[in-house]
C-alpha cells in the first residue's frame, strides 16, 4: 500500500526531502535522495494508522510518482 501514493523527492539546500501530496502533512528529509524515499515509505503506513486512529479519512491513491 505505501508505495501506491504519489512520492514528491526534491532537494533542498543540502538534504533531499520526500513528501506525499495526498497526505497532508506526511513528510521528511534525509542526506540522500534514496533515504528520503525509503522513510517517507515507512512512514506513510504509521501516518494512515494515525489517522484512522483519529477518525480522519484517508484519501485513496492516486498512484503517480514524481521525481524533480
Amino acid at each position: 500500500m505505501s508505495t501506491d501514493y504519489e512520492i514528491v523527492l526534491y532537494r533542498e539546500q543540502d538534504h533531499w526531502v520526500a513528501e506525499v501530496p495526498e497526505l497532508l502533512g506526511c513528510a521528511t528529509h534525509a542526506d540522500t535522495r534514496q533515504e528520503a524515499f525509503e522513510k517517507v515509505v515507512d512512514l506513510i503506513p504509521h501516518y494512515v494508522e494515525a489517522c484512522k486512529e483519529s477518525g480522519v479519512e484517508v484519501p485513496e491513491p492516486k498512484g503517480r510518482f514524481t521525481f524533480a
